[in-house]
């Protein structure tokens, strides 16, 4: 990490999201509670995206709405 970004996804326990999933200065560093804001992070970002998104829109860039190959 750096000044801001720590830990194994490089996450921001300051921000909104690490709030959000209880992740903090103490636990940022932890591998599996990292993870676990991340995948959390990372879903919640997913189901926004296809909420604003078209059927039509989604399928141009060769997604599905219910998409687990969004990398």
């Amino acid at each position: 990490g750096n000044n801001r970004y720590k830990g194994l996804f490089a996450l921001d326990p300051n921000s909104g999201y690490g709030k959000k999933y209880g992740l903090t200065a103490a636990n940022v560093h932890d591998p599996e509670k990292n993870t676990e804001v991340a995948v959390k992070f990372w879903n919640d970002n997913r189901k926004e995206f296809n909420s604003l998104m078209s059927s039509n829109e989604i399928a141009a860039l060769g997604l599905n709405k219910s998409s687990s190959n969004m990398a």
